[in-house]
């Protein structure tokens, strides 16, 4: 049987060739400029800011992985 491959890819990219994922996480200004200034493997990028809503506002829950 053959590997399913898109054109260009070897056998052996497409059985070590993984989903990638981007991490998004939250750091507090500090943080962000003391990141900002560290060697990291990978390419870190600020995507915007945290603010307070000026109004309550309904955020609905996420997917609960360990509810019972």
């Amino acid at each position: 049987a053959a590997l399913p491959c898109r054109e260009g890819y070897t056998p052996e990219q497409a059985l070590t060739d993984g989903e990638d994922y981007e991490l998004f996480f939250a750091l507090s200004p500090a943080d962000a400029e003391h990141l900002a200034h560290l060697k990291t493997p990978v390419q870190v990028t600020c995507i915007g800011s945290l603010r307070a809503p000026e109004k309550d506002t309904f955020l609905p829950s996420g997917w609960q992985h360990f509810r019972a």
